[in-house]
């Protein structure tokens, strides 16, 4: 084993120790003593296991982030040290612990802004448990932003501690004061009606909340007037999870799906309708409340009030209650009312309370699913799935490829599929994860070893009803799945013909190895061709090259652009200056072109035009291109918007000497109505017209005099620029949504 492997081996294995070690512990009746040992043997072997990996892994606790307790004995932050030690705090971040937010805010720095209007009225309802009470506001201080105008109101229900006396005190807070106990739906209920915003947020005060906890969920709701209540994801103090939407079963019984379970599972990490969220943090319009006519009081003083709205908003305003894992928080489960029923206190409301929600919803509990039915959480989802692979998760704003693979997921989501996908690299990157999973997209990750992440694409797809796999070496390895599910519609989506990209490399170097590799890609993509049910080709003229080799089953999804708002207001041709290229650099071609384009090109437009300079934009710029750099070639790398640079320069310039498929930088300049200067390979496929839409040119000296006469012709600058819009045409998400209905249509 590598010495590069050896270190990650021990950590996955390390996770998945700390995850079972963690899973036994916490269910325990003394949960966090560390002295109260299970009986069984295999726990012994757990710790014994985890003693070793720490020891191989250099004493390195994975949460030794996690600051020793102050103020408390010596033998408490030794028994501390234990459980770090043997994996007990292992899942546990920083922010999910108390005196992280009492280190960061002192008491007396505690206030809120006051806003003119809120959009969110954040409602907490207390009795006593003062000291959960001041962390959650803290944690509100802390990690809420100005993104979102909000009021806090905290509901005192008759507490008997230092509530009403040090809340009272707190700047921005508005803080209601029950003469008597209300109880946990009353005191809901009137704070909702002193809310001032048009959505309310109801929130226990034992709980902390985590970055983006509230735009996740206001989010949620906004992007669909059908969704009626979003909840967050619950996550315990020791950082299992606690709940990932909530079930109810036939019989009224309950249960929080992901109950201790591993939070960075893939089945509880993504948006999705359910039949419940718990009421200690969701969020729904105050106008649909009032149609409800509020909480049913028969589930007073508390239990179900929570399940009961949900049903409400489902079955009277036929309105989706949604899972949001995006929004996250850390809660004391059974702060206020305990963890176990018992006579006369609030927990015995559980039970009573069923038989009252069994009687009301008995007709349409009929129709959920059995107790424990493992697949309840799924009944929601769509009927058709489509499982979707690509050698990453689409950054659509770094190459073309990604761009169309996002359009193409939106399209998808738009047919009302549901969609799995699986990247080939296995990682979360950020913010491209959460932006698919926020709006529903079940995403695989390989987060602890390959076995796992083979298991759990198995276990997607074995009911899937099409494969979309983008890409040769995706479709051969993960050709598997037709052995679980050989129904599945299998879709090859080339991106391009990568046989012939190596070729036109090969014939331009004269090297015999490229060579070589051409015709082993051109043998794999044919095969894999001829074993799809659909071959994707990206332009016609890579379709017309397959079928010319007996591959009949083809159809033409090419590049997907939109027109570009930004475009009215960018600079007019006397106000631009200079050339653009964009294109990730990671793509041989690219580097290619810079160094075509400043080593022979440009020398020639200097000559005659010195004061234009290049701007070299792109992802993952190799020491080649950052060699290019001088006073007239500026390498920018990665910019995230690009609107100010489109829209400021005069050319964009795609020298491109080999490749394949569509070229998505010619589109996305043409979405912009940016004027273009290219080679034949740089705009196959997408007809265009020599000095219609595009300058064309192929020599050195061409393409330089090509470059001198757009920048320098008024007319013929806005003579392509008018034309840019028809010429993507054919590229827009209408055309590409018409295509992929056709093709799932002949496939059913």
């Amino acid at each position: 084993m590598s010495k590069s492997k050896g270190p990650k081996w021990i950590a996955k294995i390390d996770y998945k120790v700390c995850l079972r070690i963690n899973k036994k512990y916490y269910r325990k009746k003394d949960q966090g003593l560390l002295l109260k040992f299970f009986v069984n043997p295999l726990t012994y072997l757990s710790f014994l296991i985890r003693a070793v990996l720490i020891l191989l892994r250099g004493f390195n606790f994975e949460s030794k982030s996690l600051p020793l307790k102050k103020g408390i004995t010596l033998k408490e932050n030794f028994l501390e040290l234990l459980a770090r030690f043997f994996g007990l705090r292992f899942f546990v971040h920083p922010k999910y612990l108390p005196a992280y937010y009492h280190i960061a805010l002192q008491d007396d720095q505690l206030n809120f802004k006051k806003y003119d209007s809120p959009k969110v009225s954040i409602i907490i309802p207390v009795h006593n448990q003062f000291s959960h009470t001041i962390t959650c506001l803290k944690s509100l201080k802390i990690n809420l932003t100005e993104e979102i105008p909000y009021e806090i109101i905290v509901v005192n229900d008759a507490s008997s501690d230092q509530t009403k006396e040090i809340l009272g005190k707190v700047k921005g807070l508005n803080l209601i004061n029950n003469d008597t106990n209300l109880g946990f739906l009353h005191s809901c209920q009137r704070g909702i009606t002193m809310a001032s915003s048009p959505y309310i947020c109801l929130l226990n005060n034992d709980t902390i909340i985590l970055d983006n906890w509230l735009s996740e969920l206001v989010k949620t709701i906004e992007r669909d007037s059908s969704i009626g209540l979003v909840g967050s994801k619950l996550i315990y103090p020791f950082g299992l999870l606690q709940e990932a939407g909530g079930l109810v079963y036939n019989d009224a019984s309950a249960c929080n799906f992901g109950n201790y379970g591993d939070p960075n599972y893939f089945a509880y990490n993504f948006s999705r309708e359910t039949d419940y969220c718990s009421g200690a943090s969701i969020l729904f319009r105050k106008e649909d409340f009032n149609l409800l006519g509020g909480f049913d009081e028969r589930f007073a003083p508390a239990y179900y009030e929570d399940t009961d709205l949900c049903l409400s908003i489902k079955n009277v305003l036929n309105k989706k209650v949604v899972y949001q894992p995006l929004s996250s928080l850390v809660h004391f489960e059974g702060a206020s009312s305990g963890k176990t029923a018992k006579k006369g206190n609030i927990k015995s409301y559980q039970d009573i309370n069923k038989e009252k929600f069994f009687s009301k919803w008995k007709e349409v509990l009929k129709n959920h699913a059995l107790p424990n039915d493992p697949s309840a959480y799924r009944r929601y989802l769509k009927s058709e799935k489509i499982v979707v692979i690509d050698w990453d998760l689409p950054l659509f704003d770094k190459d073309s490829g990604s761009y169309r693979m996002y359009q193409l997921l939106k399209i998808f989501k738009e047919l009302d599929l549901q969609i799995v996908f699986i990247t080939n690299k296995g990682v979360p990157q950020q913010p491209y994860y959460d932006l698919l999973v926020g709006n529903g997209i079940e995403v695989i990750v390989k987060y602890i070893g390959r076995r796992k992440f083979r298991e759990d694409i198995i276990s997607a797809a074995k009911d899937c009803t099409y494969v979309w796999a983008s890409r040769p070496e995706n479709n051969q390895k993960y050709s598997y799945i037709k052995d679980t599910n050989e129904k599945a519609k299998w879709f090859y989506d080339t991106v391009d013909l990568h046989y012939v990209r190596l070729q036109r490399d090969a014939d331009l170097t004269g090297s015999a190895k490229k060579k070589e590799l051409a015709e082993y890609y051109k043998a794999l993509e044919l095969n894999l061709a001829k074993l799809a049910d659909t071959t994707i080709c990206i332009t016609d003229i890579e379709q017309t090259m397959l079928q010319k080799e007996g591959i009949k089953n083809t159809v033409v999804i090419p590049n997907i652009h939109e027109i570009i708002s930004t475009v009215k207001d960018s600079y007019s041709f006397s106000e631009r200056k200079d050339l653009l290229f964009i294109g990730s650099y990671a793509h041989e071609p690219n580097t290619d072109a810079v160094k075509w384009l400043c080593n022979e090109i440009m020398p020639i437009v200097w000559a005659h035009l010195p004061q234009i300079k290049i701007h070299l934009v792109g992802s993952n710029p190799t020491d080649q291109v950052l060699a290019l750099q001088n006073q007239n070639i500026i390498v920018h790398g990665y910019v995230e918007n690009l609107d100010e640079i489109f829209n400021s320069c005069r050319l964009f310039v795609a020298p491109l000497r080999y490749g394949a498929g569509m070229k998505g930088k010619i589109g996305q300049a043409l979405s912009y109505g940016l004027p273009i200067v290219t080679t034949d390979i740089g705009a196959e496929g997408m007809s265009l017209e020599n000095e219609k839409q595009i300058l064309l040119a192929n020599t050195s000296q061409t393409f330089a005099n090509a470059i001198i006469k757009l920048y320098q012709s008024e007319t013929l600058w806005y003579h392509l620029h008018n034309n840019a819009e028809d010429a993507i045409a054919n590229f827009s998400p209408e055309s590409a949504k018409k295509a992929i209905i056709s093709i799932l249509s002949n496939q059913k």
